[in-house]
């Protein structure tokens, strides 16, 4: 799933592991203006579930993201609905610290 929210993308991945079976991915692209541009993913600091957990240069753009799949997570709590709102939550943190 793809999305938008207040200029920014982000996009939902939804895997599957062994151990806890299906979760979800949040991903928003950070522009490349953007202060936290290139950063490495572990000195930005965003708040979201579990940390940020990925960070990689795309094109013109920065992909930060999260995932839902730590031993406690449940697809069910962190759904897709859940996840939007994590990528909206971290696109919110990015407009603030511009």
């Amino acid at each position: 799933m793809k999305g938008e929210y207040r200029g920014y993308k982000y996009e939902l991945k939804r895997s599957t592991l062994s151990v806890i079976g299906d979760y979800y991915c949040g991903y928003v692209s950070i522009p490349k203006w953007h202060k936290y541009y290139g950063v490495d993913y572990d000195e930005i600091p965003i708040d979201c579930h579990g940390e940020l957990t990925y960070g990689k240069k795309i094109d013109e753009s920065y992909i930060i993201g999260f995932d839902c799949a730590h031993l406690d997570d449940n697809i069910q709590i962190q759904n897709e609905a859940y996840c939007v709102l994590e990528c909206e939550s971290i696109i919110d943190q990015l407009i603030e610290a511009e």
